[in-house]
């Protein structure tokens, strides 16, 4: 942090004693410092659609001084914001970039004290259409049969030439039941949101928290592996080291699972559960992912800091695979405009660095339950009683 003394206000004040001649009766010296603004805290920078991408770059709101950010983008600054309303607001900025590159952001505050320090660098690889998989695009419309065997057609392409793009036109498209994507590396892509329209062809179901099938369903597979910690592992920490080493590798995600069976209050504390919500000692949702960042023997470390506390008892489980994935450019809806039955629009199920963007629910009057998921993505907004999060997080 900057610290910056003002000469101007910095005075020696000498008033000679009565009486006694050339004698100094008082000294004061008077200064003020001026603080600059806390650097600001959870830079994070995620990528837009693969077609044209850009690059959000969000932030948390670390001092309330500050009265503007400069965005930087490899050492160089591109932008400005500048607080105004609310200073809650105001803690993000959208750079266009060019695909196939890699970029390190950070971002400065700034208040009438002067200039705060750089936060911590955030590195992020966009990826462009050729960087999916083989690189190849395959045209949902170039195959043959209703709109759910030429998607599913186009999909098996895909996955057979290690991945890519599947492209929607710009049309509207009728599944008559779940279309499924397992495997890595395969992106939806429509033609943009107000142009590529996907919608169920079957009914929903009439309770808000039933379990309709999907519309599109992303399914990859975990492997519970057969090693635990050697110690507890504990809020915050990184670094794992386990009782033998763990057959894993940098770039994997490892799911960790302590969480209780949904149950009552009084169910819960019959069996010992704390229940103290908001407080970090809540034991019924001890449940995390984290992405493997090194290994050396049977020391793991992890890319982000731990959120849940968990015992020697857990068994870490693997995503094999649902990989890379994503969707974009395009809107999921519901049946008409007298659908009177709810839908579950996207299913993220085992898949680990999800992509989405440029999607858009839009229900046309009809109704739609918080998506259901069972992946690691940030949970936000209401989740129906079993769900694990919304999919909605992950948009």
């Amino acid at each position: 942090m900057l610290r910056r003394t003002l000469a101007a206000v910095c005075l020696a004040v000498l008033v000679a004693a009565p009486g006694v001649p050339g004698a100094a009766r008082s000294a004061r010296a008077l200064s003020a410092t001026i603080t600059s603004p806390a650097a600001p805290q959870h830079v994070v920078a995620v990528q837009g659609p693969v077609q044209a991408p850009s690059v959000l770059v969000t932030w948390e709101r670390s001092d309330p001084s500050a009265t503007a950010y400069e965005i930087y983008r490899d050492g160089t600054k591109i932008a400005t914001t500048t607080v105004s309303g609310d200073p809650w607001d105001d803690l993000s900025y959208q750079d266009t970039v060019t695909p196939s590159s890699t970029h390190v952001y950070q971002v400065r505050a700034v208040s009438p004290a002067g200039d705060g320090d750089l936060s911590a660098p955030f590195g992020i690889r966009v990826r462009g259409s050729v960087d999916v998989g083989s690189g190849r695009i395959f045209r949902v419309d170039n195959y043959t049969g209703t709109d759910l065997q030429r998607a599913t057609a186009a999909i098996a392409a895909a996955h057979a030439a290690g991945g890519g793009v599947v492209r929607f036109g710009a049309r509207t498209y009728v599944f008559d039941q779940t279309l499924v994507v397992a495997g890595d590396d395969v992106v939806l892509q429509g033609a943009g949101i107000d142009q590529t329209f996907i919608q169920p062809g079957f009914a929903g179901t009439a309770g808000a928290c039933d379990t309709p099938a999907p519309l599109i369903a992303f399914r990859g597979q975990r492997t519970r592996l057969s090693v635990t910690p050697a110690a507890p592992i504990t809020v915050g920490a990184r670094t794992v080291t386990f009782a033998a080493p763990p057959p894993v590798a940098p770039g994997q995600v490892l799911v960790f699972d302590e969480s209780q069976p949904q149950a009552g209050p009084f169910v819960q504390a019959a069996n010992g559960i704390v229940q103290d919500p908001g407080t970090g000692s809540d034991d019924r949702y001890r449940w995390d992912a984290n992405e493997v960042l090194a290994v050396s023997g049977s020391t793991v470390t992890f890319k982000y800091p731990f959120s849940q506390p968990f015992t020697t008892a857990v068994r870490p489980q693997l995503i094999a695979s649902g990989y890379r994935d994503g969707i974009e450019r395009l809107t999921l809806q519901g049946r008409g405009a007298n659908e009177t039955t709810y839908y579950q629009l996207l299913l993220l199920d085992q898949v680990a660095k999800f992509a989405a963007a440029d999607v858009r629910q839009r229900p046309i009057a009809a109704r739609t339950p918080a998506l259901h998921s069972d992946s690691p993505c940030r949970s936000s907004g209401p989740v129906c009683p079993g769900a694990t999060t919304s999919a909605t997080a992950c948009w």
